[in-house]
């Protein structure tokens, strides 16, 4: 059983509480490992699930492809939609991918239906708009508001975690089009900045999110995990867009959309260094995101260190080996790696992080 089905068996009388933390206990010992540092997260609930969701996205889609060739502003109404199937999906199936697809189609819709209005109030056709035509900041904001309501209120309704993770990158996308509205010509350095902002700002949120439940054993612990994904990949970006630069000669609030530069041989260095402290805090927290976001730009740098592409491509096949080796030692030795760190921060600081060694104490909160 997963962690929440054992809160819900304690809600309902069925287990006592002291019997679920056993099981608990007892599922971490046939795991040799903490059920705290697994980070699991629910993803799919079973085959019926994936058959559920290859037919709402077939079937999106194809209603997608029709109303968009007769009547595209009919698509307004595919998030009502959505909201109607996860009252049975979601509440009483709990089919997590099905849910996943629901929310998605939700969420993009609400955003589209609102840069639709957006565009039309200011004089924007958006059905005859080409390429090299730029809508106004102040559409972005209002499509940024209306899909921050709108994923709050998904995660109000059905407590879908990737919900709270969607509005919070929604608020902060409020900020920065707010910031962009008002400075539509702020200079590269200023956009590179406030790209590099945002990440730290939803990583402190998503640290208050795991400081409330250390054991990993509620929907918190499943909320934290899609925060620390998107501060995961939004931190890595901007420090590595200060640090390499983007492609092309793109200027201001171009940046924020074009692919990070390559490391040069004389970047690499510093790219992997920023790549161990990422590493570092990652094993602190006991969060993989900022490891995996940070590998996608510590491959590069490892070729440009071999050599570059070379003959026969052996730098990108050392590199690779290198990187594989690195992440397997890691994956093996994450727990044994994470107790010496925890010992060196002051013992306050360490309490309010998931430990190697959990012990429950007395009835824990059902949330």
């Amino acid at each position: 059983m997963e962690h929440f089905d054992l809160d819900a068996a304690v809600a309902a009388g069925v287990i006592r509480s002291d019997q679920a933390d056993e099981l608990r206990r007892f599922d971490e010992r046939l795991r040799h490992a903490p059920s705290a540092t697994e980070e699991r997260f629910a993803l799919v609930s079973g085959f019926a699930d994936v058959m559920a969701a290859i037919g709402i996205a077939m079937v999106t889609v194809t209603l997608i492809t029709l109303v968009g060739a007769t009547f595209p502003y009919a698509a307004a109404a595919f998030p009502f939609a959505c909201w109607v199937a996860a009252r049975y999906f979601t509440e009483k199936r709990r089919l997590m991918l099905t849910s996943f697809v629901l929310f998605v189609v939700w969420a993009i819709g609400c955003a589209g239906a609102a840069l639709t209005v957006g565009l039309l109030t200011t004089g924007f056709d958006p059905l005859h708009m080409y390429g090299g035509v730029e809508a106004p900041a102040v559409a972005y904001v209002l499509t940024a508001a209306v899909a921050t309501v709108a994923c709050y209120a998904w995660w109000r309704r059905f407590q879908l975690p990737i919900a709270f993770a969607a509005f919070a990158v929604a608020l902060v996308n409020v900020g920065v089009n707010a910031v962009r509205a008002l400075f539509p010509e702020l200079p590269s350095l200023g956009v590179d900045l406030v790209s590099a902002v945002v990440g730290p700002l939803l990583f402190v949120w998503a640290m208050w999110w795991d400081i409330s439940d250390v054991r990993r054993e509620t929907v918190r612990s499943d909320v934290a995990f899609w925060m620390h994904i998107a501060a995961g990949f939004l931190i890595v970006k901007g420090a590595m867009t200060l640090l390499l630069g983007v492609e092309g000669d793109a200027a201001s609030w171009g940046r924020m959309f074009q692919q990070i530069a390559d490391p040069n041989h004389g970047q690499a260095a510093a790219v992997l260094v920023l790549f161990l402290v990422f590493a570092t805090v990652a094993l602190v927290i006991d969060r993989r995101s900022l490891l995996t976001s940070g590998m996608v730009y510590a491959v590069p740098a490892m070729i440009a260190l071999f050599g570059g592409v070379g003959v026969g491509g052996s730098g990108i096949a050392i590199a690779f080996l290198v990187c594989g080796l690195m992440l397997t030692f890691l994956a093996v030795r994450w727990t044994a790696m994470r107790e010496p760190l925890l010992r060196l921060l002051p013992q306050k600081l360490a309490a309010q992080l998931p430990r190697p060694q959990l012990k429950a104490v007395g009835p824990r909160p059902v949330y």
